[in-house]
């Protein structure tokens, strides 16, 4: 099947270094911005979350046995379309919706490369499994992703690109 609308996969490179990738596309689109209905950003998505407790930033305890079903979602509090498209998708994969990056201590919706979409008023999410002990390290290694996971979370992304594509 082909979809109604155009999709663009992306690879943004330099994102510790100020989210540089992303920022040159919104500056040098390769498809017109103002056509550019949504941005999916996945970045992480293939742990469980892990961290220790941090009281002054009301950060709970993550274990990673807690955490084997969910994905974080920033972004959709500049959309309820999007939410709205999440959730629906979502009733086909059953994972376990969290809203809490979009604000905090940790700024971790600006930190990401669909902050510069958003900057520009492009509807846009950011799928994130979260935090944990290894994050850019070089013992984050592949023994340590939940592969079933990482497989429902890329359904719920495609399940919901397709939904943007073929809707209104």
């Amino acid at each position: 099947l082909r979809p109604k609308r155009n999709v663009i996969l992306a690879a943004w490179g330099a994102e510790e270094l100020g989210l540089l990738g992303s920022r040159y596309y919104v500056q040098h689109p390769s498809f017109p911005l103002p056509l550019t209905i949504a941005m999916l950003q996945m970045d992480m998505i293939g742990r469980n979350e892990e961290r220790t407790a941090d009281p002054v930033n009301h950060i709970e305890e993550e274990k990673p046995g807690e955490n084997t079903n969910t994905v974080s979602i920033a972004g959709s509090l500049f959309s309820p379309d999007m939410k709205r498209l999440i959730e629906s998708s979502n009733s086909r994969v059953n994972l376990k919706l969290r809203y809490r990056y979009d604000n905090g201590q940790e700024n971790l919706l600006k930190r990401s490369d669909q902050w510069p979409f958003l900057e520009s008023r492009i509807p846009s999410v950011f799928f994130f499994t979260g935090c944990h002990p290894d994050y850019h390290k070089t013992t984050d290694t592949s023994d340590k992703i939940n592969y079933e996971k990482l497989e429902r979370v890329l359904k719920l992304v495609y399940l919901t690109a397709w939904e943007i594509v073929e809707s209104p």
